[in-house]
């Protein structure tokens, strides 16, 4: 990217955090499973950043998430908290997530026989027949298989979004992926919600080494998840760094 994006995002979420600062508010802290912004803003305080900085997609570990297609359910949620988004569009964004939840169980428990009547539809989209039973979900599953099949053997709920039908082929298509990411995500969460007091001393942290305890200070991160991923902090030292918040915490 060319650089203006990144300007722009930083802006964004400073100004946010600038009004919210000064209304007591807490700030708003997106994620890096939540947001390229959130992934952003992680990196340039965490990392050693000896050059302008550039939004890769690469810089995202969690970026199967952080889609295009996915980004209204992603952070409209954060936008009409924030007042960003008007009711009509928050309602919207709402009604395609109970139609892609609804659609993919209806998918889910319709099971599609190996008759002469579903092997012809197949035959239709150039596709081979079934040799035994399977659910319309498994079958959209097949990376041969579009949603336009789906619609022709079992059609759906009358009104469903374009959008939404564009979700649930995504989701169903990758489900196996996603739901393995997700797993990582809620793993690394307990470290993300584990919160540092900002009145630690790492210097006279017990265990810790002084690179890591000097790379701490400078970065001050808020949480274990974000002290994890400052360079020069192992997980040695970020279990040293449990030992003494658990001490802390039970003092």
């Amino acid at each position: 990217t060319s650089g203006y994006e990144e300007a722009a995002a930083q802006g964004m979420i400073a100004g946010i955090n600038a009004v919210r600062k000064l209304q007591g508010q807490e700030p708003l802290i997106l994620r890096r499973d939540q947001a390229y912004m959130g992934v952003m803003v992680d990196d340039i305080v965490t990392k050693e950043i000896t050059e302008p900085y550039r939004i890769l997609t690469s810089r995202a570990e969690h970026r199967l998430l952080l889609r295009h297609d996915n980004a209204d359910l992603r952070l409209s949620s954060v936008g009409q908290e924030l007042g960003l988004i008007g009711a009509d569009r928050y309602r919207r964004v709402e009604q395609k997530r109970g139609q892609v939840a609804a659609e993919l169980q209806r998918l889910e428990h319709t099971w599609l026989p190996p008759s002469p009547q579903v092997n012809e539809v197949l035959a239709r989209f150039g596709l081979p027949p079934l040799s035994r039973d399977v659910n319309a979900l498994q079958l959209l599953r097949r990376p041969e298989a579009g949603y336009e099949l789906i619609a022709a053997l079992c059609p759906g709920q009358p009104g469903l979004l374009p959008e939404a039908v564009e979700e649930v082929a995504v989701q169903a298509k990758y489900s196996g992926y996603i739901a393995k990411e997700q797993e990582e995500i809620e793993r690394l969460r307990r470290l993300e919600e584990w919160r540092i007091p900002a009145q630690v001393d790492y210097a006279r942290m017990g265990g810790l080494r002084k690179e890591a305890a000097e790379k701490l200070t400078r970065f001050r991160p808020a949480t274990v998840g974000q002290a994890a991923r400052i360079e020069g902090v192992n997980p040695a030292d970020i279990s040293v760094l449990l030992i003494h918040l658990r001490r802390a915490a039970g003092s």
